[in-house]
């Protein structure tokens, strides 16, 4: 669902590239028949449009490289490509008309933007940016915002520069409240940075040659340099406003409105506000562009550019990845790697701890978590848990607030920008560098919240045998969440304050085992089925013991994996755990029907048939409908190998009679009805019950029956003629058999083999 959703949002913005450039077409054809006519602000619209569309064009194309097996995208991209070309042409042609309306650009009268640095990317931004500094629009300019590190005052400069390149402005300001700057040496600190409203004025004053230092008020300040900044058409920059109080941030957006009509401003600040601006909100680089920032710094350097090459792109990738896509971190990655020799996996242990690299941590995040509410606190380590992003309902839970004031804590967070929402502010997430922050403020309470939210969700829907699957769906679309809550109970239950995690974790594995066979999880199954037993063993709770035995038992078993050494060593841990809760009566059913279907796999059919026929009998005495259906697909079987396909047939006739209203034991004995259909040469009734079976498996969403479904009906294909049909379905069987371990594996391979010979 979420790449369906990124491929419509990134087919959205190729519409906007493409209608960009339809409109320069139609304005071109009408300036070249009045070419002499052309003023310069026209000139300047067209380019400032081809520039919006080409860096939409451009991001696309690096943004699709994370779907590259998306065929919507790959065709998109084949038309991105052509859209670009025709950017190149467009250019040709407004070049020719800027020759003819070229004027005499400005010379700034003060200049003090600080020297130029290495930048990369961000054309999408640069466009938005110089159209909320164009004449048309009617704010004060521009608001850069968004988390420390991720190039708020790179991308500002880089603006400047460009306005300063086609002489835009009269005058560029340049006032930084930043009062640290980080190296791969450490945290710097600048005291003369203005983080008053007052020295910010003051700053402001001296540029522009007017006294405003010794006026005893800031309203007189401010009055003094509205007047100074009167016909001077200048260019203000206002950096790192998030030091200045939240009184002064008020005064400051009051001055910026009354700005003469020929200014304008920019003003970078990790908190977000509601100015009468254009606002550009700097999320992380795409992968594409840190990649030229890499190239970019080895440039510059040769021993950096060895550096780059010896790590290789897969390398550099998870750097990436790790420091959240943030060109602050990359750089500081690099130098501490340059400069101090640390390793790859040094380093990447240093962005997966906070307290590691409290440099970079304390430097992007320090002054948004001093102004952090307690509560403000709670939400965010709560948030850290997530592995998805979490409603507030959900934040609420786990923070342990209450509605409202989880609201509110989350508004503030996402006001500091150390939180990120969706479009609809319904789900909220953190970055990776926040996240590695966050989550060195998660202690046990906070953890045993999540993990008990989850363990509730998972008793709501999930269970052995609910009367319908689709709530299991659910339990797919959390799967993140829940597996992030698992992990922290085991975590927890291996300390020795750990005693009420250990109790929560068997309650949850009991929801969740059928649910993780059921969708094939299978390698999770185990892993969970292990803690479970280890945890439960310790605690002396063998009821939980039993059900952590059973997860691996049937994965290692004969109709799943087939791994006989360890699947006995399972049904052991099994049986001595079943002795110790008094479920040992239903253990020996259970282990019966086990040694029914092995004594089936080892050929040894006469026993396999005594044994499950002893089950069947306890089952049609003692257990559910669901028991005995189950019991007779096993003894349908056993007739089935033994080629006594008639009597197999009338085992999963009953067993469908048995599972009348319960879907998937209805589909396990329709798909088998199917394939003995097949061996008795009934090729159109075998073809029709393997269809309704895997329509029933597919609805219910069982991975092992839909994969045995499609390799059945594929053979059945396959002998009817229509091979492209049958290879299709054997080809999607092997990917989920694959991925299961199945022991139809091998054979369904075989079968992907011929039909593509």
């Amino acid at each position: 669902m979420e790449i369906e959703q990124d491929v419509s949002s990134l087919t959205r913005q190729y519409r906007r590239a493409k209608s960009l450039l339809h409109e320069l077409e139609d304005a071109l054809d009408e300036l070249e028949s009045k070419i002499q006519t052309v003023r310069r602000d026209q000139v300047e619209q067209l380019q400032r449009q081809l520039r919006r569309a080409r860096a939409i064009l451009r991001d696309l194309d690096g943004l699709a490289a994370d779907y590259s097996d998306s065929r919507p995208l790959r065709d998109l991209l084949d038309d991105v490509d052509r859209q670009l070309d025709r950017c190149d042409r467009l250019d040709v042609c407004l070049e020719r008309l800027a020759v003819t309306g070229e004027p005499d650009r400005r010379t700034p009268v003060v200049d003090n933007l600080p020297p130029s640095d290495l930048f990369v990317g961000r054309t999408e931004e640069i466009a938005r940016c110089l159209e909320g500094l164009s004449p048309e629009e009617r704010g004060w300019g521009v608001i850069i915002d968004g988390q420390g590190g991720q190039g708020k005052t790179a991308l500002a400069l880089a603006v400047a520069e460009q306005c300063r390149a086609e002489g835009r402005f009269g005058a560029y300001l340049w006032v930084s409240a930043k009062t640290t700057v980080l190296t791969s040496q450490g945290i710097h600190k600048d005291t003369l940075a203005p983080t008053t409203l007052d020295a910010l004025l003051d700053e402001l004053g001296g540029l522009l040659s007017t006294e405003v230092r010794r006026l005893p008020s800031t309203e007189l300040k401010r009055g003094q340099l509205e007047r100074a900044l009167r016909g001077t058409g200048a260019l203000l920059v206002l950096d790192n406003l998030e030091t200045l109080s939240a009184e002064d941030r008020q005064q400051v957006g009051e001055f910026l409105r009354r700005l003469p009509p020929d200014c304008k401003a920019i003003v970078t600040s990790r908190r977000r506000s509601g100015e009468s601006a254009v606002t550009v909100r700097l999320d992380r680089l795409p992968w594409q562009t840190a990649r030229e920032l890499f190239m970019q710094l080895g440039r510059r350097e040769a021993p950096v550019q060895e550096l780059v090459e010896h790590l290789g792109e897969a390398r550099l990738q998870k750097l990436y990845k790790s420091s959240g896509g943030s060109p602050l971190a990359l750089r500081w990655i690099i130098g501490f790697m340059r400069e101090k020799g640390y390793s790859f996996e040094r380093v990447l242990e240093l962005l997966d701890n906070a307290s590691r690299s409290s440099d970079l941590h304390d430097f992007v995040f320090q002054e948004a978590l001093e102004q952090l509410s307690p509560e403000g606190r709670q939400a965010f380590s709560g948030l850290a848990l997530f592995r998805t992003p979490a409603t507030l309902t959900q934040l609420a839970a786990t923070s342990g607030l209450t509605g409202e004031v989880a609201e509110t804590a989350v508004e503030q967070l996402v006001l500091l920008s150390l939180v990120e929402s969706d479009s609809e502010h319904e789900r909220f997430h953190l970055l990776p560098l926040t996240h590695t922050l966050a989550r060195s403020y998660v202690d046990e309470e906070c953890g045993l919240r999540f993990a008990r939210t989850w363990a509730e969700f998972a008793r709501i829907h999930g269970g052995d045998h609910p009367e319908d699957f689709t709530s299991y769906d659910r339990l797919e679309a959390e799967w993140p969440n829940l597996e992030g809550g698992l992990a922290w109970l085991y975590k927890m239950s291996v300390t020795s304050t750990g005693h009420r995690s250990a109790l929560v974790l068997p309650d949850l594995v009991q929801s969740l085992r059928r649910f993780l066979w059921f969708r094939g999880y299978w390698n999770e199954l185990v892993e969970l089925g292990k803690q479970c037993f280890e945890v439960a063993q310790t605690t002396g709770n063998w009821t939980g013991a039993v059900w952590g035995a059973q997860c691996v038992a049937w994965v290692y078993g004969p109709y799943a994996r087939n791994l006989p050494e360890a699947a006995e060593h399972w049904m052991k841990q099994l049986v001595q755990a079943a002795e110790q809760c008094g479920l040992k009566p239903e253990a020996d059913i259970y282990v019966l029907r086990w040694e029914g279907i092995q004594a089936r796999v080892r050929g040894e059919f006469d026993h396999a048939e005594t044994c499950l026929q002893v089950v069947l009998k306890h089952c049609r005495a003692h257990s559910t409908p669901r028991q005995v259906a189950t019991t007779l697909n096993d003894l349908g079987g056993v007739a089935s190998d033994r080629q006594d396909y008639d009597r197999a047939a009338v085992y999963y006739q009953q067993a469908r009679f048995q599972a009348r209203g319960l879907r998937e034991e209805t589909a396990c004995a329709t798909l088998n009805l199917g394939l003995t259909a097949f061996y008795r040469g009934e090729v159109s009734l075998a073809k029709q019950r393997l269809e309704e079976g895997l329509a029933i498996a597919e609805d219910i969403h069982r991975r092992d029956l839909i994969a045995e479904g499609r390799s059945r009906l594929a053979r059945v294909l396959a002998h009817d003629g229509q091979k492209d049909e049958a290879l299709n379905l054997a080809t999607q069987a092997l990917a989920i058999f694959e991925r299961l371990q199945h022991t139809s594996l091998e054979s369904t391979r075989t079968l992907v083999q011929k039909l593509s010979n």
